[in-house]
């Protein structure tokens, strides 16, 4: 008796295992949780999104005000246009966490955007008034 066609049908069964074990346990959830589920999902990411962004923004901030009180305490001057540029997206990210903070569920992906975009420029601002400072 030839076994590699009894090896192939074993090797398949374990290959659709799981997949049927997944099927069986999604048919079990009942009717009634299933939209609250899937309503449960984008609130945890946009809630996830929220602790991070203001997360980010305390890290940001303590960085910041760090050196420019180094900045003071040794007498250098940011100049004008430094200042201007990093003060301008600092206080767009600032915004930006807050219409994320505000934002609904179904605008939070929008407002999310917003923010990686203001967050990618105020450190390309950083990058260019503290080079050297992370």
């Amino acid at each position: 008796m030839n076994r590699a066609p009894l090896a192939l049908i074993f090797s398949q069964c374990l290959l659709l295992a799981p997949l049927c074990a997944h099927a069986q346990t999604a048919s079990q959830t009942p009717p009634s949780q299933m939209p609250a589920q899937a309503a449960a999902a984008p609130a945890d990411e946009a809630s996830t999104w929220r602790a991070r962004a203001r997360a980010e923004m305390a890290a940001w901030h303590a960085k910041i005000d760090a050196w420019t009180t180094e900045q003071k305490a040794t007498g250098k001057d940011l100049g004008a246009d430094a200042s201007a540029e990093l003060t301008r997206a600092w206080k767009n990210a600032q915004e930006a966490e807050d219409r994320l903070d505000k934002a609904t569920l179904d605008g939070w992906k929008d407002a999310k955007a917003y923010y990686q975009t203001t967050a990618d420029k105020l450190a390309a601002a950083w990058k260019r008034t503290a080079p050297g400072h992370g």
